[in-house]
C-alpha cells in the first residue's frame, strides 16, 4: 500500500484529531481570557449598603434635613475620619428609616462604619446573629455591648480612584444609647476589640 493510500485511508482521523486539539486550544484561549479580564477590571463595592431611598452626604450639619435620628458622634476614632455619610430614608431589611451610616477611613483605607438606628435593642441583635460568637462587653453604665464575632479569614480590595480600600466586615459592636442603637462594623483588621470599645465609649454624652 501506498503512502498516498494510507493517508487517504487515515483521513477521518486526522481531521477528527486535528478538531479535538483545535477545541482545546479555543477552550483554553476563553479561560485565559476571563481570568485576565477578572484581574483586570475595576471592581469596587459601595461603602454604603445600597438602598432606593439612601441618600449621600458630604456635610454632618445636613442630615437633619433629612432624618430626626438623634445621634452623638465619637471623639476618638484613633486617626480616621468621616469619609462618607448615608441618610436611610425608608427602611431597609438591615436598617429601620432614619438610619444614619458614616464610613471612617484612615489612609486611603476603610477602618470601620457608624451607623446609628434611631431604634432598636441588644437582645434583637443577639437573637439575629445567634449562631455566632457573641460577648457582653462594658461600654457606659447603665448599657453593656454586645461584640459579634463574624470571621477570622477575610478578603480585600486594594484603593481605587475616589474609592478607599475595603475588607470583609469581621466584628460588629453593638450598644444601646438612649432610644438610638449603634452599630460599629469594623472592617479586617484595623481595628482591634479594645479599640473599638474605647471608640464607642467616646459618643459624646
Amino acid at each position: 500500500m501506498s503512502i498516498q493510500d494510507t493517508l487517504q485511508k487515515n483521513k477521518p482521523f486526522t481531521l477528527s484529531v486535528f478538531w479535538v486539539y483545535l477545541l482545546i486550544i479555543i477552550l483554553l484561549c476563553t479561560v485565559f481570557l476571563r481570568i485576565y479580564q477578572w484581574k483586570n477590571t475595576d471592581r469596587t463595592i459601595p461603602l454604603l449598603s445600597p438602598a432606593k431611598n439612601l441618600v449621600h452626604l458630604t456635610k454632618i450639619e445636613d442630615i437633619a434635613s433629612y432624618s430626626q435620628t438623634r445621634f452623638s458622634l465619637p471623639t476618638n476614632t484613633f486617626g480616621s475620619a468621616v469619609y462618607a455619610i448615608g441618610v436611610y430614608k425608608d427602611p431597609t431589611k438591615e436598617f429601620p428609616e432614619g438610619t444614619l451610616a458614616f464610613v471612617y477611613t484612615k489612609n486611603q483605607t476603610r477602618v470601620a462604619e457608624l451607623d446609628i438606628l434611631p431604634s432598636g435593642y441588644l437582645v434583637e441583635q443577639k437573637d439575629h446573629y445567634h449562631t455566632y460568637k457573641q460577648e457582653v462587653v462594658q461600654i457606659q453604665e447603665p448599657y453593656d455591648g454586645l461584640l459579634i464575632h463574624l470571621r477570622n479569614e477575610f478578603d480585600c480590595l486594594a484603593a481605587k480612584k475616589n474609592h478607599p480600600a475595603l475588607c470583609q466586615i469581621t466584628k460588629l459592636l453593638f450598644w444601646k444609647k438612649g432610644d438610638a442603637l449603634y452599630q460599629l462594623s469594623i472592617d479586617g483588621r484595623h481595628l482591634s476589640e479594645g479599640e473599638a470599645i474605647e471608640w464607642m465609649r467616646s459618643v459624646q454624652k
